[in-house]
């Protein structure tokens, strides 16, 4: 496993890279898979890294007012980056796009160097057409659900890891957990590089009049909020947090917030029902600006079964609000346990609701954890993980361990 570092060669030696990126969709609910891949490709365009960012073409997007032919591209921009939509058929979306990637790669060849993937179905795309066009290939995995798509022994897996160790040049994992579960499956340590997710750190809510939005949001100015941001999907375990919180109704005045979506929605608020919580928790839907909630928030969770690396813990930590979160991936390489916030096992809900009726009626405490969080993340910060990235495609050009 290569950890890839900043330094070693300048900007000025790199101003010729150019890279083509894949992500699955760009739509505005999009998750943090999305949102990470435009951040990351803004941040590597101030680095002088030349990007063309793909995604799959949606039907979904007419209802936003574009009028275009589906079956052919389409273009706009997302914060500063061109997205060109490829077209994909509903009924076989990967192997239709790797045909439309295909082409689009054979029509503009000479307009990149590296292909990189965000997920690991586009990086089995992504590595097929980066071995036809002599490319080098990039494939970044997100989350742990992603490994999921390779692992085990079924024919159609065996063959996904076989084209990703035969034709890509690196896989990222975006921490030491998901890097041994790489190599655990049978990706060789020189296939991976260790480079975790990464932040924008400007406190974009610093400013943000909490009370102002509590009694917006809320109606109440002084009630504690806890917010949840993230896919409500089993892997999240927001199930876990709704059976802790409601051994907390009884004893503590405050208000569960829960920002996303996802396919255990219906579930979720049938839970809310049956355990009576409908008072105190409060489903808002997938939001483009999440910003508002973490300036209203008072204790950030996070739940997770698993985890790759949250960027809404991150964002959580940036915004100055101190997190509970599994002792899971990730999380463990991010939060310092009592430091810099808390690693819990959500399954004991008798110790997890203790340390949230504490930390409501801390105040000080969550300050000082809330500072503490604030300078650990800078080490998560958006320009210091792209030039990781810009390194490591400069250094796959040069040749180093391209195969």
């Amino acid at each position: 496993m290569r950890i890839y570092g900043a330094g070693g060669t300048s900007l000025g030696e790199e101003k010729d890279l150019e890279a083509v990126m894949l992500i699955s969709d760009i739509q505005p609910w999009s998750g943090g898979t999305q949102k990470q891949a435009i951040s990351l490709a803004n941040a590597l365009q101030l680095q002088g890294v030349s990007l063309s960012l793909l995604d799959m073409q949606h039907r979904l997007r007419r209802t936003a007012g574009q009028r275009y032919a589906w079956f052919w591209p389409h273009s706009d921009m997302h914060g500063g980056v061109k997205v060109t939509h490829l077209p994909t058929l509903g009924c076989q979306p990967a192997w239709s796009f790797l045909g439309s990637f295909l082409i689009w790669a054979y029509i503009h060849h000479k307009r990149f160097q590296i292909i990189h993937a965000h997920g690991t179905a586009l990086g089995v795309v992504g590595a097929l057409v980066g071995s036809l066009m002599r490319k080098k290939v990039v494939v970044k995995i997100p989350g742990m659900e992603a490994v999921q798509y390779l692992k085990g022994n079924t024919r159609s897996r065996r063959i996904r890891r076989w084209i990703l160790m035969q034709y890509s040049d690196r896989l990222i994992a975006v921490s030491n957990d998901m890097a041994q579960t790489l190599q655990a499956i049978g990706i060789h340590p020189e296939k991976i590089a260790l480079i975790p997710n990464g932040v924008p750190c400007a406190e974009a809510c610093g400013n943000a009049d909490s009370i102002a939005l509590k009694r917006e949001w809320l109606g109440d100015a002084e009630l504690p909020v806890v917010l949840y941001v993230g896919r409500l999907a089993e892997e999240k375990g927001v199930d876990r947090l709704l059976t802790v919180w409601a051994s907390l109704r009884t004893s503590v005045e405050a208000v569960l917030l829960l920002v996303g979506d996802g396919p255990l929605k219906t579930d979720l608020d049938a839970m809310v029902q049956r355990l009576e919580l409908q008072s105190s928790v409060r489903f808002l839907g997938p939001q483009e600006e999440v910003s508002k909630f973490y300036a209203m928030a008072d204790l950030f969770v996070l739940p997770s079964r698993s985890e790759g690396m949250s960027n809404a813990l991150l964002e959580a930590m940036v915004a100055g609000v101190p997190s509970i979160a599994s002792d899971v991936g990730g999380n463990r390489e991010v939060i310092q346990h009592a430091e810099t916030g808390f690693l819990v096992n959500w399954e004991d809900s008798a110790a997890c609701a203790d340390l949230l009726r504490d930390l409501l009626a801390d105040v000080h405490r969550r300050q000082g954890i809330a500072e503490a969080a604030k300078n650990r993340v800078r080490e998560f910060a958006l320009p210091r993980v792209a030039e990781r990235y810009r390194h490591l495609y400069h250094r796959l050009l040069q040749g180093e361990g391209s195969a």
